[in-house]
């Protein structure tokens, strides 16, 4: 994938209200200051899908020279594929190891099994029977490859970086556990925080501990949504990958999307793509989404809803209904700076 060089890369630091890329060496205090910036000022959003015709016809393009004239010079926002391409490129430009991977996204948890002793068995299996296939089954759903990651190499420690998860992305990258290529699992109370205890600067940008803390990973098998015994499972060292999870409001973790630490090159993305942006099931083909971190929460807009979260919070802090074209457009220059 492409770099951002100079003088382009200056424009997308000015972007996202850093200083020069002259004085930013690429370190884990640059890797996780830019991706911090990035994910508070550039809004994730769908609009040419909803608002423009062309696009609708023509689809989106994720070039990176696309990409960066849309988000960097109109100063608009994009989904994942628009995200983390030009965070990529930016971080390649500073001279950053950068691997672009992809992600499938837990959509939902099967039906419970307990259902399936109401229904009429299939011939030659008894209700008990088909109940005990459907709980070997997964139990999660996950879509295919069609949300963009990048993996950063620093210092000998390997980085998941997201800027572009609709607003739920961890504002910081995540540490992969030592030993990620074996699928070493990680301590269950590892969260994002924890690769930042000594990082002084972090008190300077006024974040809140507890959005450090809302995001780790866990050792898992693609749509189980319990972790079983590698030493018990067959090709479990094949089969396994990693989920990220969110803390919920209720203190529980909820699995955000599964990866294994594999490249993925522009033609996989082109055709995630292509799905996300035109087939009729596609949910940004179907919603309106726009939203943006911000360090207390995170405002959000789906469809004619306009939504604001403060972090801890089970319920927006503030919720309404758009009124209108000039609504809409008001909510987008006040709260995701985006002028249309």
């Amino acid at each position: 994938m492409a770099a951002i060089t100079t003088p382009y890369l200056d424009k997308y630091l000015e972007r996202v209200g850093q200083h020069s890329g002259a004085g930013l060496p690429p370190s884990l205090s640059t890797l996780a200051r830019l991706h911090y910036a990035h994910a508070t000022t550039i809004p994730f959003e769908n609009l040419s899908l909803k608002l423009d015709v062309a696009a609708r016809q023509h689809g989106i393009n994720i070039d990176l020279a696309a990409v960066y004239k849309k988000l960097v010079l109109s100063r608009r926002g994009g989904y994942c594929f628009e995200q983390n391409a030009l965070f990529g490129g930016a971080l390649r430009g500073l001279g950053f190891d950068v691997v672009d991977g992809a992600a499938r996204v837990v959509q939902s948890s099967d039906a419970d099994a307990s259902e399936v002793e109401e229904a009429p068995p299939l011939p030659g299996r008894s209700p008990s029977a088909l109940k005990g296939i459907i709980e070997e089954a997964p139990q999660l759903r996950l879509s295919g490859h069609d949300h963009h990651i990048l993996f950063v190499q620093l210092d000998g420690r390997l980085w998941l970086a997201d800027v572009g998860f609709g607003g739920a992305n961890p504002l910081l990258p995540v540490l992969l556990p030592e030993g990620a290529q074996q699928y070493a699992a990680p301590a269950p109370e590892a969260t994002a925080a924890d690769a930042y205890a000594a990082a002084d600067w972090l008190a300077d940008a006024g974040l809140p501990a507890q959005r450090l803390a809302g995001y780790r990973l866990r050792l898992g098998l693609p749509g189980v949504l319990a972790t079983p015994d590698p030493a018990t499972t067959p090709h479990f060292g094949q089969r396994a990958g990693y989920y990220l999870q969110q803390r919920s409001s209720n203190g529980s973790w909820k699995d955000l999307y599964f990866f294994r630490l594999d490249e993925f090159l522009a033609q996989d993305f082109a055709l995630a793509n292509h799905y996300i942006e035109s087939h009729p099931q596609s949910h940004f083909r179907k919603n309106l989404v726009v939203a943006r971190q911000t360090a207390m929460g995170r405002v959000t807009i789906l469809n004619d809803q306009f939504r604001l979260w403060r972090e801890g919070g089970s319920a927006p802090e503030e919720e309404r209904q758009i009124e209108g074209e000039a609504d809409l457009l008001g909510l987008l220059r006040d709260h995701f700076g985006i002028v249309l």
